[in-house]
């Protein structure tokens, strides 16, 4: 090319320039983009996870409080509270007490007994031993899954299942 023809050239290959700067740039925001979004997702998916089961369980428990038949519970009300009141304890803080847990839903006599003591047990504040670890606030089912390991949680299910009650944990 002689300097005429650069000189009438220059403008497109400056633009040509431009053009893949910005493409670049363009691709550079989007890998950005996609790095933060993978580093949130890592961070706050599992809250988000936990916000949405504890939600549907709260959830789950309001229609089977509408669902239990008062006439065919075991025991009065006041036990059920006593019953939701030993299983927190069994759970909360260092340790779990597995044979006070068992002991209590071999108690329960049937599917409504089960349904109003989870309905009575309701949310709680399951403290960690850990002091770096924040307490919990947890369903039923919740504190279950996170106090029990798998073969405990497998016993109380037979458990359930033995009362002819069709819910597993």
């Amino acid at each position: 090319m002689s300097n005429p023809e650069l000189v009438k050239a220059a403008p497109e290959l400056v633009q040509g320039v431009i053009d893949r700067q910005a493409k670049m740039a363009k691709y550079i925001w989007i890998g950005i983009a996609c790095v933060v979004a993978i580093i949130l997702a890592i961070i706050y998916g599992p809250k988000l996870w936990k916000w949405a089961t504890r939600s549907a369980e709260v959830a789950n428990m309001a229609v089977m409080a509408a669902q239990v038949n008062k006439g065919n519970l075991s025991y009065p009300l006041n036990q059920f509270n006593v019953y939701a009141d030993q299983l927190f304890q069994a759970m909360d803080g260092n340790g779990t007490d597995e044979e006070a847990i068992y002991a209590i839903f071999r108690a329960m006599n049937n599917a409504d007994d089960l349904s109003q003591l989870i309905v009575t047990y309701g949310t709680r504040e399951i403290t960690d031993p850990l002091p770096w670890n924040p307490n919990k606030n947890m369903t039923l089912a919740a504190a279950l899954r996170d106090e029990l390991d798998s073969e405990e949680l497998k016993t109380v299910n037979m458990i359930i299942a033995g009362k002819a009650i069709k819910y597993s944990f």
